[in-house]
C-alpha cells in the first residue's frame, strides 16, 4: 500500500469514526475490514469486532441476511429492522450498499449503515397513544352528555327531580371536558417552556400557602397534615408554577389516602431545596412507578375519575420541575403509601 492509499484509508477511517450511525465494511470475500466505534459501542459493548468472515463475526441474523442479499444481487438493500441489543429492543434504518469497481462490473464489497431510530419509533408510539387516550377521555363525557340530553328531550325534563339530577351530571361532565382541555393546553405551554422565567422563590412560604388551599379538601376526609418546614428555603422557580406543583402533589396525596390518614410535608435545605410529600395511601407497585408521570396514566382509574382527575396532573408536575432544572422521584410500597420528593436548585 503506497502513501497515497494509506492517506486515503486514514481519511476514510477518520470520517467513519465521526459518523453517528453504526457502519461496517465487508470485502468481496465476506471479510469484515472496517468497523466504526458507533457499531462497537452499540452492538459489542465497546469491544472491537474481531477480524473474520461476517457470518462468524456478526451475531445478528437480520444484518447477516441483508449483507448476503446485497452481495448476491449487487443491489442496495434498505430495510427497517428490530434487533435485541442486550435486553432492549432497538430499531434501525438499515442500508447495505454494494461497492462496485469504477467500471461498475466487479463487486468490491459492501458498506453496511445502521441508523438507530429507536427514539423516533418511541416518539411515534407515544403520539399514537396520546391521540388514542385523548379520544377516549373525551368520548366518555361526551357520550354521557349526549345520552342525558336525549333523555331529557324525550320527556324526562317534565320531572323536576330527574331534570335537576341529569343537569347536574351534564354540568359535571362538561367541567371534566373543560378541565381536560385546560390541562392539555397547560402541558403544551410547559413543554415549549419559552414563556417561563425563573426567579428566586421562597419554597417554604409557597408550601405554607399551598397547604391553606388544600386544607378544606383534607378536612372532608378527616386527614391530618403534619409539616416540618425549614424557614426561607430559596429555590430557582416560577412562583405560580411552583405553587401548582405543590398543590397537585398535596391533592394527590389526599385523594389517594384513606379517611383519617396522616400526610407529612417536609421542606428542607440539603444543598438543593427539597420538598417531600409523604402519604399513607394505596401505594404504587414497583412496575408502575416509572409510568405514573406519563400522560393519562392512572393507578386507580375509578378513584381518579371520581375525584375529577384527568390523568395529566403528574405529567404536568414532572414537566414543570424539569423546566425548573430540578428532579422528581417517587418511593412507594403497595398498601403503605408513597413519598414524592422534588429537588430544586437553590437560588
Amino acid at each position: 500500500m503506497n502513501n497515497e492509499q494509506k492517506l486515503q484509508r486514514n481519511r476514510l477511517e477518520t470520517t467513519l469514526e465521526n459518523i453517528p450511525s453504526a457502519i461496517l465494511m465487508v470485502d468481496k470475500q465476506g471479510r469484515v475490514v472496517i468497523v466504526n466505534d458507533t457499531y462497537n459501542s452499540t452492538f459489542n459493548q465497546g469491544q472491537q469486532v474481531l477480524e473474520g468472515h461476517y457470518d462468524e463475526v456478526i451475531t445478528y441474523p437480520a444484518i447477516k441476511r441483508m449483507i448476503k442479499d446485497a452481495i448476491y444481487t449487487e443491489k442496495t438493500i434498505n430495510e427497517t429492522i428490530d434487533i435485541m441489543v442486550n435486553v432492549h429492543k432497538k430499531y434501525f434504518d438499515a442500508v447495505v450498499v454494494p461497492v462496485l469497481s469504477r467500471r461498475r462490473r466487479k463487486l468490491e464489497g459492501v458498506v453496511v449503515v445502521l441508523h438507530d431510530i429507536t427514539k423516533l419509533k418511541s416518539l411515534e408510539q407515544m403520539r399514537k397513544d396520546f391521540v388514542a387516550n385523548v379520544s377516549h377521555e373525551l368520548k366518555t363525557p361526551i357520550t354521557s352528555i349526549k345520552g342525558f340530553s336525549e333523555t331529557l328531550l324525550d320527556g324526562a325534563k317534565n320531572d323536576p327531580d330527574t331534570l335537576e339530577m341529569f343537569l347536574d351530571i351534564i354540568l359535571k361532565e362538561s367541567n371534566r371536558i373543560q378541565g381536560l382541555v385546560s390541562e392539555l393546553l397547560e402541558l403544551s405551554k410547559i413543554e415549549q417552556s419559552s414563556h417561563i422565567v425563573l426567579d428566586e422563590v421562597n419554597l417554604s412560604l409557597k408550601t405554607e400557602n399551598s397547604l391553606e388551599v388544600v386544607q378544606q379538601l383534607a378536612g372532608r376526609k378527616n386527614i391530618k397534615i403534619e409539616t416540618l418546614i425549614e424557614e426561607d428555603v430559596l429555590v430557582m422557580a416560577e412562583a405560580s408554577k411552583l405553587k401548582q406543583v405543590i398543590i397537585n402533589l398535596l391533592s394527590n396525596a389526599i385523594n389517594y389516602s384513606p379517611e383519617g390518614a396522616v400526610i407529612r410535608v417536609n421542606v428542607k435545605n440539603e444543598g438543593d431545596g427539597i420538598l417531600e410529600v409523604i402519604d399513607e395511601g394505596i401505594g404504587i407497585a414497583k412496575e408502575e412507578q416509572t409510568r405514573i408521570f406519563e400522560r393519562f396514566y392512572r393507578i386507580d382509574k375509578a378513584r381518579s375519575r371520581e375525584s375529577g382527575g384527568t390523568g395529566l396532573g403528574l405529567a404536568i408536575v414532572k414537566h414543570i420541575v424539569e423546566v425548573f432544572g430540578g428532579t422528581i422521584v417517587v418511593e412507594s410500597e403497595v398498601g403503605k403509601g408513597s413519598t414524592f420528593r422534588v429537588c430544586l436548585k437553590k437560588a
